[in-house]
């Protein structure tokens, strides 16, 4: 693999199950690479818990990229990520070799995340990260949302909007149809205050019939957030019909997408929020807000969008679970084609392979979701 041209190296500082959004993109993006004949490679700083051709581990402060072969950033380099001294040294290296550089934001840059530890990030913007951004060839945003908040920054770099894919296998997907649904109204992603939980129980609290349904809400994050969830479902009385469970992956995950009859996701931001599509993959209604890039859903009649507010939430709820089962399996049936022809890897794969071969050569013809301002 040495030295070839079309060689691609991606960057991701966690590439364990808890890597969250970006280890969902980076890791299944260089297997269909590998799968499409291409030369890719992956540098960690926490490996992943399966094993996958062609990863290296640069340690999670980035200090063992200087031990790393060389070819690795001889070609182009795709960066997940940024704010952490990981991002900053693969970026030196890629510099250092003349790589052609790709950087994923993966949120990093919305309004909702800049607001999270605001003076250290502001520093980190003026010091170091807007150079290491202004440096590269090409940004890439998970929707046209994230998009518009790039260039709302003043950012130049051409931009590809290329959505998040979504593992999972057609056979077992089409036996996701014949499944009985549990009465359960899933939350699946990270408990975090951003993700909306606080104002999903409160919206839960308040149904008057809840039609013999369960809110369950699966989901790793800080412990002490965990307890403040755990007060909260005790406070609102809802230990009968709430339960807080833990993470699903693999599987496990795809099981209780399958058997559950709701998704909701009342975040107050997300840059694309894969949880979603997994969820219509699955062939479930969803609900969530407009804070998220998924406002499309209710002109395609696959769910409820709302504002981050109880009252709207509550009411969506309620909505959904009056479905008859006539209706919930027509939801199902559009959401599964929906999310199969958007968000399968071996098209988004290609995309991406198109999207490198422009930048290496960007006097080629331009992809059409490439925008330059």
């Amino acid at each position: 693999m040495g030295g070839l041209a079309g060689s691609v190296t991606g960057i991701l500082r966690d590439a364990t199950r808890t890597g969250g959004g970006m280890a969902a993109v980076a890791l299944p993006l260089h297997r269909a690479l590998l799968e499409q004949q291409a030369a890719s490679s992956l540098i960690c700083g926490s490996p992943p818990e399966q094993k996958y051709e062609s990863v290296y581990v640069a340690g999670q402060g980035g200090r063992g990229f200087g031990a790393l072969p060389a070819y690795l950033f001889s070609g182009l380099v795709h960066i997940h990520g940024l704010w952490t001294p990981f991002e900053w040294f693969a970026h030196r290296q890629a510099q250092k070799h003349r790589a052609r550089l790709v950087v994923s934001p993966h949120g990093a840059l919305a309004p909702w995340a800049l607001a999270q530890k605001r003076i250290k990030k502001c520093v980190a913007w003026h010091v170091y990260q807007r150079r290491m951004i202004e440096c590269a060839d090409l940004l890439i945003a998970s929707s046209e949302q994230e998009h518009l908040q790039l260039r709302g920054l003043g950012l130049l770099s051409p931009i590809a909007i290329i959505p998040n894919g979504v593992e999972e296998d057609s056979t077992r997907l089409a036996e996701s149809g014949r499944v009985e649904r549990e009465k359960i109204v899933l939350f699946l992603a990270r408990l975090s205050p951003a993700k909306g939980v606080a104002d999903l129980l409160q919206a839960w609290s308040g149904l008057e019939d809840r039609r013999g349904y369960e809110l369950h809400i699966h989901g790793f994050g800080d412990p002490r957030y965990r307890e403040f969830l755990k007060t909260q479902i005790q406070t609102l009385g809802l230990l009968r019909d709430v339960k807080l469970l833990g993470p699903l992956y693999g599987d496990q995950k795809w099981q209780k997408l399958r058997s559950c009859s709701v998704y909701v996701l009342p975040s107050y931001g997300e840059n694309f929020g894969i949880s979603v599509a997994e969820a219509l993959r699955a062939g479930l209604p969803v609900i969530t807000s407009r804070a998220t890039p998924w406002g499309h859903l209710v002109e395609r009649r696959l769910g409820w969008v709302v504002d981050n507010d109880v009252g709207q939430l509550r009411q969506a709820l309620r909505e959904a679970i009056s479905l008859t089962l006539t209706q919930a399996q027509s939801i199902g049936e559009r959401a599964r084609e929906y999310a199969l022809q958007n968000f399968s890897w071996p098209g988004i794969a290609e995309q991406y392979a198109k999207t490198y071969a422009w930048v290496r050569c960007p006097t080629s013809r331009k992809p059409d979701w490439i925008s330059i301002p």
